[in-house]
C-alpha cells in the first residue's frame, strides 16, 4: 500500500477522535488505509482503536509536529465518513429501491431496478431448488443494490454490500437479510471467501448469472484478453459456489430461467454460456493437479451440473491411481476405434447380445463379468458414487485382457462380428456412465 511512496520510511503513532468509533470500522479503515495511506490498529479482540500509524519519508527532528499535522487531516477525513454515515441513515434502504430506476445498469439491459427485480426472481427460484428460505432470500435480493445510492458507497465504492448490511440492521431488517446483502458480493476475487448463508448464496448466484445471461444475450462476449465486464471472474464465482457449497444445480435450467426474467428480447446463448463456464472451470482445475486428459474425459459427457462434473472428475482422478487404469483406458480406446471404423456397424445405447454365438471361453467370461458389473453399479450410479463405480469396473481388467488375447473380433462372419462388437459396446457403455476413459 505504501511501498514506493517513501524512500526512508519512519513509522509514527498518531491518534484520532474516539467519537468516530461509532462509524463502522470498515469505513474508518478504508479512510485510513486506502485514502490516507496509514495503518489502522486494533486490539487483540479485533476492535478498532482510535490510533493509526503514519509513515514519514524522513526522520523528523520534530515528530510531534508531523503527528499533529496528520491527526488534523485524519480527523477531517473521518469527519466526512461520519457525516456520510449519519446522512445515509436518515433514509431507509427500502425507500432507495425505487430510485434505482433512475440508474442505468446497461443501455440494452435496463436500469438497476430492473436488474434488482430479475435478481429477486432468480434468487427465489434458486432458493426453492436448494431449500433455502424464500422469504429471506426475496427480501435481501430486493434490497441488495439499494446501498449503491448511499453517500458512503458513492465515496467508498469498495464498501458496497458492507454498508448495505449496516443500513439494513439500522432499518431493523432481519439479521439474515442484512448478512445476505453483504455476502452476495462474495467472492470478490478468485481466492476470496464464499457466502455462507443460504440467502447470500442464492443472491450471489442470481446476480452473476443474470449478468452472464444478459451480457451474452446482447453479444458482449469476452474475446482474447478483453473482458471489460469481468464475466470470466463472474463465471468462476458461480462455479465455485455451486461446487464448494455442494449444490445440485443444472446450469442449463438456471440460464433458461434467468433468460425468461428479461423483459427485453435477448438471444438464447445457453450453449455458448455452458462452454464458456466449463472453459473457466478447465483453467481452474488445470492450475491444480488435474491433467488436461482427465478433464477432457469427463467433459466428453457434455455436463451441465458443475457439482456432478466435480464428482466425476474426482472419481477419474482416483481411478488413474489404480494399476488397472492404463490397461482399461487402452482397451476402451481400442474398442472405440473398432466401433467407429467398422463399416456398416450401428452403435446402440443398449446393444443386444446372443450368448449362443459365443465360440470362446474368453468372450463368455467377459459377458458374465459385464452382466455382474451392470447389476453391481446400478445402485452406485443412482447415488452418484462414481468413485465406487470405477473401482468396481477396474476388476474387469483380467476378462478384458483375456478377450483381446484369445478372441478375434473382426471375423468374416458379420453376425458373429457384430455380436462381439455389441459385447464390446456393452463394456464401453459401463465406463461411459462415468466418463470417456478412452481419452486418458
Amino acid at each position: 500500500m505504501v511501498t514506493g511512496l517513501v524512500e526512508y520510511p519512519c513509522p509514527l503513532l498518531a491518534e484520532f477522535n474516539s467519537d468516530f468509533l461509532r462509524v463502522p470500522k470498515e469505513c474508518l479503515i478504508s479512510s485510513m488505509q486506502d485514502h490516507q495511506k496509514c495503518f489502522a490498529l486494533a486490539d487483540k479482540d479485533g476492535n478498532l482503536l482510535p490510533k493509526f500509524i503514519l509513515i514519514s519519508n524522513i526522520a523528523s527532528t520534530s515528530p510531534p509536529i508531523v503527528i499533529h499535522g496528520n491527526q488534523l487531516v485524519m480527523n477531517a477525513r473521518l469527519a466526512d465518513a461520519a457525516f456520510y454515515f449519519d446522512k445515509d441513515q436518515q433514509q431507509s434502504l427500502e425507500s432507495r429501491v425505487e430510485q434505482l430506476k433512475t440508474v442505468t445498469y446497461l443501455k440494452k439491459l435496463g436500469s438497476l431496478h430492473d436488474k434488482t427485480i430479475r435478481i429477486q426472481k432468480l434468487a427465489a427460484y434458486i432458493a426453492a431448488q436448494i431449500n433455502a428460505d424464500q422469504k429471506t432470500t426475496e427480501r435481501a435480493a430486493y434490497l441488495c443494490k439499494a446501498d449503491l445510492l448511499t453517500s458512503m458507497v458513492y465515496e467508498f465504492p469498495e464498501l458496497q454490500g458492507v454498508m448495505g448490511c449496516y443500513y439494513a440492521m439500522h432499518d431493523q431488517e432481519a439479521d439474515s437479510v442484512a448478512i445476505a446483502i453483504q455476502e452476495h458480493y462474495q467472492p470478490r476475487f478468485a481466492t476470496d471467501a464464499l457466502p455462507n448463508s443460504a440467502a447470500g448464496i442464492c443472491i450471489a448466484l442470481a446476480d452473476r448469472i443474470d449478468s452472464l445471461v444478459g451480457m451474452f444475450g446482447i453479444g458482449n462476449i469476452p474475446t482474447g484478453e478483453k473482458d471489460p465486464y469481468a464475466l470470466r471472474r463472474q463465471a468462476l464465482a458461480v462455479l465455485r459456489i455451486i461446487i464448494e457449497k455442494q449444490l445440485d444445480l443444472d446450469l442449463t435450467v438456471i440460464f433458461k430461467q434467468a433468460l425468461s426474467n428479461y423483459s427485453v428480447s435477448l438471444t438464447d446463448t445457453t450453449q455458448d454460456l455452458l462452454a464458456f463456464c466449463f472453459e473457466r472451470l478447465k483453467s481452474w482445475y488445470l492450475s491444480g493437479d488435474v491433467s488436461a486428459k482427465t478433464f477432457a474425459a469427463v467433459l466428453a459427457k457434455n455436463p451441465t451440473k458443475p457439482l456432478d462434473f466435480h464428482r466425476r472428475l474426482n472419481a477419474v482422478t482416483e481411478f488413474q491411481k489404480l494399476s488397472a487404469a492404463d490397461g482399461l483406458a487402452a482397451a476402451n480406446k481400442r474398442v472405440q476405434n473398432l466401433l467407429e471404423k467398422t463399416a456398416g456397424f450401428k452403435q446402440d445405447a443398449d446393444p443386444e447380445i446372443n450368448s449362443n454365438l459365443f465360440a470362446a471361453e474368453a468372450e463368455k467370461a467377459l459377458y458374465v463379468a459385464i452382466q455382474a458389473q451392470e447389476k453391481k453399479i446400478a445402485p452406485l450410479l443412482k447415488n452418484a458414487d462414481y468413485t465406487g463405480i470405477l473401482q468396481s469396473l477396474s476388476t474387469l481388467q483380467t476378462p478384458v485382457d483375456n478377450f483381446f488375447t484369445n478372441v478375434m473380433v473382426m471375423v468374416e462372419d458379420i453376425v458373429l462380428r457384430d455380436n462381439r462388437l455389441n459385447l464390446l459396446q456393452r463394456l464401453r457403455n459401463l465406463f461411459l456412465q462415468v466418463a470417456d476413459v478412452s481419452l486418458l
